[in-house]
């Protein structure tokens, strides 16, 4: 059974997607976190601090019980984020979406209206909170232009290391 898993685990990294199974693991702030199948619980899906637990009844729902729990912590996470760098450098902006975005890790609109894609909340803190503060420089600069990368290199001076980042291993952001 162990062998099994293993090739299945390897097969599944190997294709960037994951299985589900017992030893398989999720992004979560650029941590590695490992899920264990257990026989029943409630909620279905739980997060202790260390590791998932997925109840085997639900495994072939588990996409959707991971999309859904994730989208829980990209709105608290990422909302808090935002509002400490909207207070610290003093942005304003008119509301927060979590969306299922997959070509964008974030947007701000005429109205500073910010949207995240949920799957931000897989990246390491500190390229999340270089998206952050990109869409919150778009709520002065509406632009990719100097006066833009000036502010964003203002509050983030390692900026490109982290838009590297985010071109690297972003299309391993994803519970496919």
């Amino acid at each position: 059974m162990r062998k099994t898993q293993a090739k299945l685990q390897a097969r599944a990294a190997q294709r960037g997607s994951h299985t589900f199974e017992t030893g398989d693991s999720f992004p979560l702030l650029g941590q590695s976190i490992p899920l264990t199948l257990v026989p029943a619980q409630r909620p279905v899906l739980r997060f202790d601090g260390t590791r998932f637990t997925l109840a085997q009844s639900a495994q072939a729902e588990a996409r959707a019980h991971f999309e859904a729990w994730y989208k829980g912590q990209a709105r608290a996470h990422l909302h808090a984020r935002l509002d400490h760098f909207a207070r610290l450098h003093r942005f304003t902006y008119s509301g927060l979406r979590i969306t299922s975005a997959r070509t964008r890790w974030g947007s701000c609109n005429a109205r500073n209206q910010i949207a995240f894609a949920w799957r931000l909340v897989m990246a390491p803190p500190e390229v999340v909170d270089y998206v952050i503060v990109h869409e919150l420089a778009h709520t002065v600069h509406h632009n990719h232009g100097p006066k833009f990368w000036r502010l964003v290199a203002e509050i983030v001076p390692e900026y490109k290391h982290h838009v590297r980042w985010l071109k690297e291993h972003g299309n391993k952001l994803h519970l496919e």
